[in-house]
């Protein structure tokens, strides 16, 4: 179980170092034989190296009815945060947080599993060979749907409600000519070979329409220091 008090830290932006234990507790609720040594069993969960020992551990013992009846499930769930700072004095605070909530852990598990068994066949399909890290893969290959319709789905639709971020996400991408034709169509990003496609300087216009919006044309000369 996540400690609240760390969690409030790191969603602040204070970015404190933070031990297993400081992080999480664990509960065990256990049914144990008639007759069994109570003790000696939570001692030796308590203690468990690589598991159990680096956190405060509690241990429940409960009969098999209400095992059942309340913890026969196999659920998972959790946040992951990320906090960091950007501008030039690293003055802004950027937090982003991914929340997960399952019924079932293994049924989910075995899904990413398929998921990424078909980002796989997409990159052999590619020729492609050798090891690779989920970090390699990209998301679209782990979808059934191909590109163009997740790109409708999942891209053009945040840009007709007006997002500037998805307007750069989407212009960005045509301009380093990683839409394919129908693509651009359906987001409405220019063609290939436009003024804008042309540009790699439409990087600095991008990264100011996160704040700005997207111009409808890119202005003068830009230049940009990296």
């Amino acid at each position: 179980m996540p400690v609240e008090s760390a969690v409030e830290a790191v969603r602040s932006g204070a970015q404190p170092q933070l031990t297993t234990r400081q992080k999480h507790t664990r509960e065990c609720f256990v049914v144990a034989k008639e007759g069994a040594d109570k003790a000696a069993i939570e001692k030796a969960i308590v203690t468990m190296p690589d598991y159990f020992a680096d956190y405060d551990t509690t241990v429940h013992f409960i009969s098999q009815e209400e095992l059942n009846a309340k913890h026969k499930g196999l659920p998972h769930g959790g946040s992951v945060i990320r906090s960091g700072r950007t501008g030039w004095n690293k003055e802004d605070t950027e937090l982003i947080e991914f929340r997960l909530k399952l019924d079932s852990n293994p049924e989910f598990t075995s899904c990413i599993l398929a998921a990424y068994a078909r980002a796989v066949f997409r990159l052999a399909s590619e020729g492609a060979t050798g090891a690779r890290t989920i970090l390699d893969i990209p998301l679209a290959y782990t979808s059934p749907l191909p590109q163009d319709e997740l790109i409708a789905a999942m891209v053009s639709r945040t840009i007709r409600d007006g997002s500037p971020g998805a307007v750069f996400v989407d212009r960005f991408s045509a301009a380093y000519g990683c839409l394919s034709d129908t693509s651009r169509a359906l987001t409405g990003a220019p063609p290939s070979g436009s003024k804008l496609c042309r540009r790699p300087q439409s990087l600095v216009l991008a990264c100011q329409s996160l704040r700005t919006g997207f111009p409808d044309s890119p202005p003068g000369n830009h230049t940009a220091a990296t």
